[in-house]
């Protein structure tokens, strides 16, 4: 956990479980309170590194071995952590991430698993990057993602807002993987740690919203909401 006066949140969850919208909605709903706050997401398209995850996973125009390219998502971060996150947090801002660390360790595969937890680990020691204050998860099925990543694909944005994945599939956008990786996630999300919080992702964009504001209330991450 940081040790700045600002906190760290991070939401996580399946390609197209709807987390985008509801950072997005957090970050619109402390705007009209008047709340300053950071929205931020990863990959973090700053760096060249985030570049080239983008044209790896994205747009697919490189390739990279499965193993450089979790290291590449860890470098990234590095990054990110660096220069835009612990920055906000020293000035007192909250950071919300739409996917940060926990992404990382549900989507790597098995192999990769392991390496990516030790280094993890090792650069949070080092205050590379930073363990998140809270992290939730915004479950939903594999059946259910792929659906609304259907109808993203074909041009209505459904449980996210980032309109420039309007009409484009990640090529970690398919069912079996995000089967396993709801089972990574869940596996890290139900270790009993008071920090991560799984909220259902089921139901309207409102009642999303509703949760997620009761859990940083709850987490004392703001007073009101």
């Amino acid at each position: 956990m940081s040790e700045y006066l600002g906190k760290l949140t991070e939401v996580e969850g399946l390609d197209g479980c709807g987390k985008s919208t509801q950072v997005i909605a957090l970050g619109k709903r402390l705007d009209s309170l008047g709340i300053q706050r950071v929205i931020t997401r990863e990959h973090w398209p700053e760096d060249i590194l985030g570049q080239a995850i983008h044209a790896v996973v994205e747009i697919k125009e490189a390739k990279l071995d499965s193993t450089a390219l979790q290291l590449t998502f860890v470098g990234n971060r590095i990054n990110h952590t660096i220069v835009q996150i612990i920055p906000a947090l020293k000035k007192g801002l909250n950071v919300f991430s739409d996917r940060y660390l926990e992404s990382t360790l549900a989507y790597a595969d098995d192999q990769d698993r392991p390496i990516v937890i030790a280094l993890t680990e090792m650069l949070i020691t080092r205050g590379k990057i930073l363990r998140p204050d809270l992290s939730i998860l915004i479950d939903v099925p594999a059946e259910e993602a792929m659906k609304r990543l259907g109808i993203r694909k074909a041009g209505t944005a459904s449980g996210e807002s980032d309109t420039s994945k309007v009409g484009r599939q990640s090529i970690f956008e398919k069912e079996q993987k995000l089967k396993r990786v709801r089972q990574n996630y869940l596996e890290r999300f139900g270790c009993g740690a008071e920090n991560k919080v799984i909220v259902s992702g089921l139901g309207s964009e409102e009642e999303v919203q509703m949760r997620i504001r009761r859990v940083l209330l709850a987490h004392k991450i703001y007073k009101e909401l």
